[in-house]
């Protein structure tokens, strides 16, 4: 019994002493997603022809704007991209997205996905991406939204033009 609590003490505090030993005691920042050109992200099409197949693309956007997920007065932007198919055939695992894009006027604000989201086994024919991070854009913008589609080692850009950025209180 001493032995398991010394082991997980020991974990513990490798655990900690690698997240402290980062500089300022602060956790590294992932990497920003690649730098796309505005002209080449606003000339994606808003539909890809993969494996035979049609995908459009549509997101939710909203601010957390919960008091309790603030941090020095900014908030959350969730980003959900849906990226579905046209039929109703279940999508292939070699397709995924990575990266995604919000383009007001001339600003482009671009992030990583952080994970997949969860969606109901009826809609086998899409999948979802979500990410949840900082941005100083207003609440109620109209933004074209661009996602990284990645097929057979090959890079497509999907385009959702319109996408509302709400909230939530």
């Amino acid at each position: 019994m001493h032995r398991s609590r010394n082991v997980t003490g020991l974990v513990l505090i490798l655990i900690l002493g690698n997240v402290f030993s980062c500089s300022d005691g602060v956790l590294p920042v992932e990497p920003a997603a690649p730098a796309i050109p505005l002209n080449k992200l606003l000339a994606a099409p808003d539909t890809i022809d993969l494996a035979g197949r049609k995908f459009f693309l549509h997101c939710n956007l909203y601010y957390n704007l919960m008091p309790m997920t603030t941090t020095d007065n900014k908030y959350l932007l969730i980003a959900c991209a849906y990226i579905e198919a046209t039929d109703s055939a279940a999508i292939s695992a070699n397709i995924s997205s990575d990266a995604i894009y919000l383009i007001h006027e001339s600003d482009i604000w671009k992030s990583y996905f952080d994970r997949p989201a969860p969606l109901s086994k009826d809609q086998k024919n899409q999948f979802a991406m979500v990410v949840g991070t900082y941005c100083d854009w207003e609440v109620g913008l109209i933004v074209d939204a661009v996602v990284r589609i990645i097929y057979q080692h090959e890079v497509y850009l999907l385009r959702a033009p319109n996408q509302y950025i709400g909230a939530v209180y």
